[in-house]
C-alpha cells in the first residue's frame, strides 16, 4: 500500500476487513474518528501504515464470534503490530533462504 491513506480511509479499510472475514462491525461514532486519527498519526511517525493494516487483518481474522470494535483494536494493536513485524521478517528470511537454495541448485548443474 504505497499511497497515503487518511483516518477516513483507515475506517473504510477497517469496515472492509470486517466484511472480508464476515465479522460484525460496530460503529462507535463519538470516538472512532479520534481513535483512527490517533492510530494513523502514531503509525505514520513510528512504524508504517502497512504494518497497521496487517495488524488489523490479524485482529479481525482472530475475533471468533465477537464483534469488531475500533476501540478494542486500539487497545491491542501493539501485540498484533509486533506479530505483523515478526511475520514480515520471517517471510523475508524465508524468501532469502529460497533464493540461496535456488542459487546453490543452479551451481550444481
Amino acid at each position: 500500500m504505497k499511497k497515503k491513506i487518511t483516518s477516513d480511509d483507515f475506517l473504510k479499510i477497517f469496515r472492509e476487513t470486517c466484511e472480508k472475514y464476515n465479522k460484525m462491525y460496530i460503529p462507535d461514532s463519538p470516538r472512532e474518528d479520534a481513535i483512527a486519527v490517533s492510530l494513523m498519526t502514531y503509525h505514520k511517525k513510528n512504524y508504517d501504515i502497512d504494518t497497521l493494516v496487517e495488524a488489523l487483518d490479524m485482529y479481525v481474522k482472530e475475533l471468533g464470534h465477537k464483534p469488531a470494535l475500533l476501540l478494542e483494536f486500539s487497545l491491542v494493536v501493539h501485540d498484533y503490530r509486533q506479530r505483523a513485524i515478526q511475520e514480515r521478517r520471517l517471510r523475508e528470511e524465508y524468501k532469502h533462504v529460497l533464493k540461496m537454495t535456488e542459487e546453490l541448485m543452479k551451481g550444481r548443474d
